[in-house]
């Protein structure tokens, strides 16, 4: 057993290293924080750039639509005069969804993970992270456009 976790975690190495730099750190989020069920970049339209999910992330929380859903909310709490928003929580049954505009709304970060032990005061930090890597994100949107 020992051998076979070895030659997984080799797997993993020579995948990860073949990887984009924006994908491995996506990757590597949804790997390493605990609870973080997924992880979604995506355009204001909801179209995803990269995202990262385990297994028992629920197809719910991937579909554009539904990305796209909070990325509106964001926009119109944003007509309310009270400035641009920039994050949004929500609870969905036991998964926490918190979305993050990056670049004045441009593209935006989505995390969903397990309620019971997501750790809302990280997801800031981890956006970060990803906003490292806005010139890709934006080159990537824009490649499309």
């Amino acid at each position: 057993i020992l051998l076979l976790n070895r030659s997984r975690a080799m797997v993993a190495e020579v995948s990860n290293a073949a990887l984009s730099p924006l994908e491995a750190e996506v990757n590597s989020l949804t790997e390493r924080v605990d609870g973080l069920l997924a992880v979604v970049v995506s355009d204001k339209d909801g179209v995803t750039v990269v995202k990262s999910c385990r297994e028992e992330m629920p197809n719910f929380g991937l579909s554009p639509e539904f990305v796209a859903s909070y990325t509106l909310a964001m926009e119109q709490g944003g007509k309310l005069q009270t400035g641009q928003s920039e994050a949004i929580y929500a609870f969905h049954d036991q998964y926490l969804l918190a979305q993050f505009a990056c670049e004045r709304g441009s593209y935006f970060v989505t995390f969903v993970s397990n309620a019971e032990n997501a750790n809302c005061g990280l997801y800031p930090t981890l956006v970060g992270r990803i906003r490292a890597h806005s010139m890709t994100i934006q080159a990537i949107i824009d490649s499309v456009l």
